[in-house]
């Protein structure tokens, strides 16, 4: 699965758990082997956002696809 894949499908669950999206995509990303425990990148990866979104809040409405 691509990372952002795993963002998509992380932000709908912290949007229906109204987490912060970082809440469930961090342990994805280590869970897949994009990073270790420790936070630290193990294969490159990048993920697209809408210009007024972020990582570290529950996601609005507007940002699920």
């Amino acid at each position: 699965m691509k990372a952002q894949e795993l963002f998509e499908k992380a932000k709908k669950i912290a949007y229906e758990k109204q987490v912060p999206t970082d809440d469930i995509l961090n342990p994805m990303l280590i869970e897949h082997g994009f990073e270790d425990g420790n936070g630290i990148a193990l294969e490159t990866y990048s993920l697209m956002l809408a210009y007024d979104e972020t990582t570290d809040q529950i996601p609005k409405k507007e940002w699920l696809k």
